[in-house]
């Protein structure tokens, strides 16, 4: 994950990230590619409480061709991050009370392309609640009307500060 870091911090642009090869901790799901693709979940190292947090996944095509992500998913286009903190409990999911089947729909990427999904996070748990500063591990994953997972990228941290 350090490798993911380093190259943005070349960059100048201040954010986490890591790719499906990164790092784990104990209540993360392991990583789903999708053929052909490679993903980052990119967000702020840091932001402060009261503050949003922003939330990028990045889908690249490596093929020549283009690719159809299979996604039954109304809004959003099925990106659910989950947020967690230190004790692996999670306390935000963009998914939580949202409808999910919207009938067959796919999103293409052309080669050599990205695509983004984003969502925010308000930096409150389900109750409405703020979260204690603390630093808190995000997976970002691509799903289905089914629930099933096309794409997943777990473990970034972030920090929340007082």
């Amino acid at each position: 994950m350090r490798r993911y870091r380093g190259w943005l911090a070349v960059l100048g642009l201040g954010f986490a990230a890591a790719c499906e090869a990164g790092a784990q901790s104990g209540g993360s799901p392991p990583p789903v590619r999708y053929p052909g693709t490679t993903a980052r979940l990119e967000s702020p190292a840091r932001v402060r409480r009261g503050d949003s947090l922003s939330l990028r996944l990045l889908i690249c095509n490596e093929t020549g061709s283009r690719i159809m992500l299979p996604m039954t998913w109304q809004g959003d286009g099925g990106f659910d991050p989950i947020v967690r903190d230190s004790k692996g409990h999670v306390v935000w999911r963009a998914s939580r009370g949202k409808p999910r089947f919207a009938g067959a729909e796919s999103r293409g990427i052309q080669p050599h392309q990205t695509t983004t999904y984003r969502a925010t996070w308000n930096l409150r748990d389900p109750s409405g609640f703020s979260v204690p500063p603390g630093t808190y591990r995000i997976t970002g994953q691509l799903l289905n009307g089914r629930d099933s997972v096309i794409v997943s990228v777990a473990d970034v941290p972030v920090v929340i500060e007082p």
